[in-house]
């Protein structure tokens, strides 16, 4: 399990992520700690034109930026997992992007 100081530094780190990946934070975030699994949910990170486009060409742009986001989140996770030195061994177990909402939820295994 996490401890205090650990769920701090991980709300941090995500922000942090998201700035680098982004340009720019999220609206909001937070974590949802389970026994083996942490849910971190994450609203408000696209771009005007990102939502432009989603709302222009929906599933079709979804689809064509669906593979890209997704070794974005590989590559967070492992930083993530390098902030506590490995102790976690965190594993992206699933990702359910909401790109019509400007919301995502991603499901991470850890020890």
């Amino acid at each position: 399990m996490f401890t205090s100081d650990e769920k701090k530094r991980l709300l941090k780190t995500i922000a942090d992520l998201l700035k680098e990946y982004r340009g720019a934070g999220p609206k909001s975030h937070y974590i949802k700690y389970c026994e083996q699994e942490i849910h971190i949910v994450v609203s408000g990170t696209l771009s005007p034109v990102e939502k432009y486009l989603v709302q222009t060409f929906g599933q079709e742009y979804i689809d064509a930026v669906y593979k890209f986001y997704y070794l974005t989140v590989e590559q967070a996770i492992q930083k993530m997992d390098q902030v506590f030195d490995g102790k976690h061994q965190m594993k992206l177990l699933e990702w359910e992007p909401d790109f019509l909402n400007d919301r995502v939820v991603y499901r991470i295994k850890h020890k």
